[in-house]
């Protein structure tokens, strides 16, 4: 962590060498501590079907850590992120554009370029208010982490222009969405 040159701590893990339920405490603190000092750990793995389970990876991801599920997406991801820390320190103050955890969003802020509001909601009435005094149209995604890919389950609607079609995406989504995934 003190080594000025290193700038990610790449962890390359397997069940048959270790025991990840008893690593994951450590595995945050680590990430944690590389968040303080602006640097990322990056957490994948030996066989991608060898990985932790989702709320550990979730626990993992809040604490800083990039965990993908192998090495090779790792890499490529550390690359876009290098990228855009590039372009950024390019049309930022230093100080800014080194601040890991919040450098997209800061970007945005400091280049003024306007962001979209967004919401959380358990009800449809919620969302029309919402959309209501944001504007539309508006897009609807399910939220949920035993739904990893929201098209297939029929949980992401584009393009709501007003009231009647968020209402009708909402009660198609609720449908689409329970059948795919009956326990959620």
């Amino acid at each position: 962590m003190q080594d000025e040159r290193v700038g990610v701590l790449l962890v390359v893990l397997t069940r048959l060498a270790h025991d990840y339920k008893a690593l994951l405490p450590w595995l945050e603190n680590i990430s944690r501590e590389a968040r303080r000092v602006h640097k990322c750990l990056a957490i994948s793995y030996l066989s991608s079907s060898d990985i932790f389970e989702r709320e550990d990876r979730q626990r993992l991801m809040l604490s800083g850590a990039m965990v993908l599920p192998t090495s090779e997406r790792v890499v490529a991801a550390l690359g876009r992120r290098h990228s855009i820390k590039r372009r950024m320190s390019a049309v930022m103050p230093e100080s800014l554009a080194q601040v890991p955890s919040r450098s997209i969003v800061e970007f945005l802020d400091y280049s003024e370029i306007p962001q979209l509001q967004e919401g959380l909601f358990e009800c449809v009435d919620e969302a029309v208010r919402f959309s209501v005094a944001q504007g539309y149209p508006v897009v609807l995604k399910v939220v949920s982490p035993d739904i990893p890919h929201k098209t297939e389950a029929g949980g992401v609607a584009l393009d709501l222009r007003n009231e009647e079609a968020l209402r009708k995406a909402w009660a198609g989504m609720v449908q689409s969405v329970g059948e795919y995934a009956p326990g959620c």
